[in-house]
């Protein structure tokens, strides 16, 4: 075994020894979210449902579905956040619990109105909001108004004025796009990390059509950018499932909302984010989330990632995703160490740089034995094959190999000596 080798198997071993805190996770949304009976009623519509003039209505805090036990799999539909809780407990994640706070026919702006209390009186870690097909919806048949406007233009009358008598006859419902950000926005200032999800595709009817819904889905996606969120694109998944063959009725249990196969695509989509999350913005080693890897120490946190990552040395307890990458725990592994020093290592090395100077960790107050010792193992290393790295992503005929490596988690895919 070579001397690198021994390092990083070291390593890896002291970093697994830290555990992730209990989180809370809750899912916020509508029908496609919300824990239901399985069963047809007389009308086609499954059992559990709101009914549909409940969608229609200005209630703010309509209830929730009578459905809440999910543990009945014979008379009861596991949605995605059962299949999610029940992965993530059997995990090291470190789940505290999924609240489901779906509720049936629920709109943006009822949503705004039991957010205090559907969520943020939970104290979540994490939210993963899904809403939009009530939103879209058009009662009154295709290229009439929808339930909630898509946009302030749209809110307006197309004129930008309100309460001049032009306005959306929904128009006090706020608009899709506003209502949507506001939610975001309400649960960022409390800390909570948000995962944003795009309306499932459906098979076109009187009240909701794709062409319609997919404007919603568009916005979800703006949200997720602007707002810098996470996002899951369910409207993608389901493309691409159609891509393949199948067909949007194999995925739903009416032509909308989501049968266990459709539960399972998101479900699978969410466990990859959530417990395997990678960076905030998507760039690895980007610890103070400026949208660049830069630095060697020598300036402020705010533009050099290294100062960023001495500073939250040793670090643990934060709260969310968030806050553990821009505190320097760039696995997710719930302590700064030397693993994540070695993907900020080579997220330097990739633009061009020296990478991370192993010796600005000695200077830390109070650094463990082991840690320093650690260290001193990686100067060496380090100092030893200076090159092989950025010579290696160069090389043409190793590019299936380090491909391979890079999907692998750090430090363990370091093992592999080119």
């Amino acid at each position: 075994m070579r001397f690198g080798s021994v390092i990083l198997i070291l390593a890896h071993i002291a970093a697994s020894t830290a555990a992730v805190g209990a989180e809370t996770i809750v899912a916020f949304g509508d029908s496609t979210t919300a824990p239901r009976s399985v069963g047809a009623a007389s009308n086609g519509r499954p059992a559990g449902l709101s009914s549909y003039g409940m969608n229609q209505s200005d209630i703010t805090n309509p209830p929730h579905n009578t459905v809440l036990s999910v543990n009945e799999t014979d008379s009861h539909l596991y949605v995605y956040a059962d299949m999610l809780r029940d992965r993530l407990a059997d995990s090291t994640y470190g789940l505290e619990a999924i609240d489901n706070e779906g509720i049936g026919g629920n709109r943006t702006d009822q949503a705004l109105s039991r957010l205090n209390g559907d969520v943020l009186a939970k104290t979540p870690q994490t939210v993963v909001v899904q809403f939009g097909i009530n939103d879209s919806a058009h009662d009154a048949g295709a290229g009439t108004a929808s339930r909630v406007p898509l946009d302030f233009n749209e809110q307006s009358g197309g004129d930008g004025i309100l309460d001049n008598g032009n306005d959306h006859p929904f128009a006090g419902r706020g608009n899709y796009t506003d209502n949507l950000t506001q939610l975001v926005q309400t649960m960022q200032q409390n800390s909570i990390d948000v995962v944003l999800m795009t309306p499932n595709q459906v098979v076109d009817y009187s009240a909701v059509t794709n062409d319609r819904l997919s404007l919603y889905a568009d916005v979800v996606r703006d949200v997720a950018v602007s707002e810098s969120t996470k996002l899951v694109d369910v409207w993608q998944i389901y493309g691409d499932f159609v891509a393949d063959g199948g067909t949007i009725s194999s995925l739903t249990l009416d032509g909308v909302h989501p049968n266990a196969a459709g539960h399972q695509l998101v479900s699978d989509a969410l466990f990859s984010l959530i417990f395997n999350a990678g960076p905030p913005n998507g760039i690895v080693g980007d610890v103070n989330q400026d949208g660049s890897v830069f630095g060697d120490g020598s300036m402020a946190a705010e533009v050099d990632d290294v100062t960023a990552f001495i500073d939250g040395w040793l670090t643990t307890g934060h709260g969310n995703h968030l806050q553990m990458y821009t505190h320097g725990d760039l696995n997710f592994d719930g302590i700064t160490n030397l693993a994540d020093a070695f993907i900020l290592h080579h997220a330097l090395v990739a633009t061009g740089s020296s990478g991370l100077d192993f010796r600005l960790l000695t200077a830390v107050p109070e650094p463990r034995g082991t840690t320093l010792l650690l260290i001193g193992l990686c100067l060496l290393y380090c100092k030893s094959r200076p090159q092989r790295t950025q010579e290696c992503n160069n090389a043409p005929h190793c590019s299936t190999k380090c491909k391979t490596i890079r999907h692998l988690q750090p430090p363990m895919a370091l093992l592999f000596d080119h």
